[in-house]
């Protein structure tokens, strides 16, 4: 469910209402997402990044 929602939300409100942050960080490295949606998603939530992880080289 929460690949489906993080994909189809059409707004904030949608997100608030299906997802919880503790959960989401718990199975984050289980959803199958589209690689520009998932770093979207780790750039703007860090701690879902793997630990040791880094952003692009610059």
């Amino acid at each position: 469910m929460y690949e489906r929602v993080i994909r189809e939300a059409q707004t904030r409100d949608d997100l608030d209402a299906y997802l919880n942050a503790m959960s989401l960080r718990k199975v984050w490295f289980e959803l199958f997402l589209p690689l520009p949606v998932k770093t979207a998603w780790e750039t703007r939530f860090p701690e879902l990044r793997e630990p040791g992880a880094t952003t692009a080289a610059a």
